[in-house]
């Protein structure tokens, strides 16, 4: 009796520690996902062939995404992988910051042209 307890223990204990990687992995590659996407929309925002209702709302997507990957990262693990997404987290930071001052510049410029045509 006792150690049959003792043995579905262990069993729980395994597939605990299965579920947790797993769970570990999925965090992971929903993260880069997240930042792939976030990456592409990031360009959508800065383009200027596109309407400004697209690009704030690309930029505003892009930027819901950076904040996504950051506290789910922040929850993870330690490791490689971790790292390396860290890594495209500080990229998407960088044009979400440069999209942005493009962007006030572009607007400021506009607002200029209208005061003196």
């Amino acid at each position: 009796m006792i150690g049959l307890r003792l043995q579905q223990r262990e069993n729980t204990h395994r597939e605990f520690e299965r579920l947790r990687k797993q769970s570990q992995q999925l965090r992971l590659e929903f993260v880069r996902s997240e930042l792939e996407i976030s990456s592409t929309l990031a360009t959508f925002a800065n383009n200027r062939h596109f309407s400004d209702v697209l690009q704030e709302c690309s930029y505003l997507t892009a930027a819901k995404g950076y904040h996504t990957a950051v506290k789910l990262l922040s929850e993870a693990e330690s490791g490689e992988a971790r790292r390396a997404l860290e890594i495209e987290v500080e990229r998407l930071r960088a044009t979400l910051a440069q999209t942005r001052t493009d962007r006030i510049s572009r607007s400021r410029d506009r607002a200029g042209a209208l005061r003196h045509p």
